[in-house]
Formats: C-alpha cells, structure tokens, sequence
C-alpha cells in the first residue's frame, strides 16, 4: 500500500487547483483578485486531501462535483445559475486535460495515484510542472482568452435609492474592473437610468456639478478611473436595496453615474463586471 504524504497531498491540489482557476478565469474573460486565487487555492487543497481519503465512502465522480462548485464559488462568487454551470462544466473539463497529461507524463516516469478526485504523484516537481504547462499550452493554443467568456450576456438589476426604484438590464462587460477602496464593483449606469433613479432629468454631466447636485439628498463618492480615452472622476452612490439576477447584493455593488449614453447591447441600459 503506498504511503500518501498529507502536506504534499495538499501542496500537490493547491497547485493544480490554482492552475486550474486561472485557465478557467482566463477562457471567461474574469478578473480574479489575487486573494481570491490564493483562498480558493487553499480551499481546493484541503478539499482535496478530503477527498483522499473520503473516496472509500463516497464516488468520485460526486467529490470531483462538490470540489469543482466550491472552488468556483470561492474564486469568483455566484454569478446566477446558468453562469455557475458553465463556469463548473469549464472548470471540470480543463481538470480533466490536466489530469490526462499530468497522468501521462507519470506513466513515464513509472509512478501515479489517483483517488477520489484527488491526485497524487510521488514524482519530481519537474514533472509535475511540465504537465501543467504542457496543458496551459494546449488550451491556450486551442481556445483564445476570453473564448467562453460572457460579454454579450446580461444581468437583471433591481436598485432602490430612497422612495425612487428601478429595474433595468446591465451588459456584463469583463473590462469593467472599476471598485471602490472596499473592494465593491462598480454598476455603471447611463446618465437617463441616473436621471431616472434620481428623479431629476436636469442632472448635470460634470463630476463636480453632479457630485453638489447629489450632495442635497444622499452622500456620494469620486472614483478615479482611467480609460483609453483619458482619466477622470466618476460619481457614485451606494444604493439602498440591489439585487442582481434576484439575489440581494447591496453590500458588493455600488452605482456610478455615467454622463452619457452607454453604448451596451440592445436593451440593456447598464454595464457590470464579471
């Protein structure tokens, strides 16, 4: 019977599952924050010394499926249900290419274990190495960044600012990476939905004018963005009550105020990140 090392048990996962993570984040065109990888990494490596050892009681293929889920909610959240399948059928399917050439280059060097979605190989970190990258050139080859990624999709949005509430659809949009200095994503919204939130169809475009306008009946904040065309301020405000695909999320997203028209999908009248 082999002897399995639990610390190089975990290191072994934690690396795989980091790999995986960012090949799956980069066919979806998500930006992960590096202590997201870190987390989930580390979630996916004791996971997987679990796993180790509960696939005498348990399938595999069940452990490899609650492994999958955990580690893309960690890494990136809920994103809705139709987006969490994707996400997990992509995560499974480049473990499975990793765990191919990971499995080949063992049964040349001699040496393989595979057990209850965990795996381990009592082979040099050489080896090991060379079958990730050997997978990470493959699918980058194959499938181009952002090849399975969401930009045309939308989210259904539901903000209340005060008595005055609406509901609209916002084009997920993976370049939009703007957060505050509590790490919440930014929802930008066209200057007629900021209007319209408001109750004021004479909002002015200015940053600083908007920012005194909004100063009378809430408490704004100044963003500094940089874009292709230039750098600026963007006003925002934290909403009362947000829900995204029906879930509240109020405490993750804030609002800011675009001083034009957004150029998004047709009937979408917002843009959100991934």
């Amino acid at each position: 019977m082999p002897i399995v090392y639990v610390d190089l048990l975990f290191l072994i996962n934690a690396m795989i599952d980091s790999l995986l993570l960012n090949l799956t984040a980069m066919l979806r065109g998500y930006y992960v924050p590096p202590w997201r990888k870190v987390l989930s990494s580390t979630i996916g490596g004791l996971l997987g010394v679990m796993a180790y050892f509960l696939s005498f009681h348990l399938p595999d293929g069940l452990l490899a499926a609650c492994t999958c889920g955990f580690l893309v909610l960690t890494a990136w959240g809920w994103k809705g249900k139709v987006a969490f399948l994707k996400d997990l059928r992509l995560l499974w399917g480049s473990s499975m290419v990793l765990s191919g050439a990971v499995c080949l280059l063992g049964q040349w060097c001699g040496a393989g274990i595979s057990g209850g979605g965990a795996i381990y190989f009592d082979i040099s970190p050489g080896v090991l190495l060379g079958g990730a990258g050997l997978t990470y050139g493959m699918i980058s080859c194959i499938c181009r960044p952002g090849r399975f990624s969401e930009s045309t999709a939308c989210r259904e949005i539901t903000c209340r600012v005060g008595s005055r509430e609406v509901t609209f659809r916002a084009m997920v949009d993976t370049g939009n990476l703007l957060c505050d200095g509590k790490g919440r994503k930014v929802i930008l919204l066209s200057w007629s939905l900021a209007a319209e939130l408001m109750g004021d169809k004479t909002l002015p475009v200015e940053a600083d004018a908007l920012y005194l306008a909004l100063s009378e009946t809430c408490h704004p904040g100044l963003l500094p963005y940089r874009t292709a065309g230039g750098e600026g301020l963007l006003v925002t405000i934290q909403s009362d009550h947000l829900m995204v695909d029906g879930v509240a999320r109020q405490e993750d997203y804030i609002l800011g105020f675009s001083a034009r028209e957004l150029d998004c999908a047709w009937g979408c009248r917002g843009l959100i990140g991934c």
